[in-house]
């Protein structure tokens, strides 16, 4: 699915596996800063993951550096 296509609440459900691939950008693809934020907060909630802070301190940074404005606040 393309990027462009995908919802917030589409990446909510993805898999992890397919969220880390949009997160950290794959075959020229860069790297999709809505993706960051949400494996950050499955990190941060145990989501699919296992909980882990300096995990979602890592992914909250990418995003926030990728310009998401709600992981800035993190």
């Amino acid at each position: 699915m393309a990027r462009d296509a995908m919802s917030t609440k589409t990446l909510r459900t993805l898999p992890v596996a397919e969220l880390r691939l949009l997160a950290v950008g794959h075959l020229g693809v860069k790297p999709d800063r809505d993706a960051q934020f949400t494996l950050a907060q499955r990190y941060v909630r145990g989501m699919g993951v296992q909980k882990s802070e300096a995990q979602a301190a890592s992914w909250f940074l990418r995003a926030a550096d990728n310009g998401h404005v709600q992981a800035q606040r993190y």
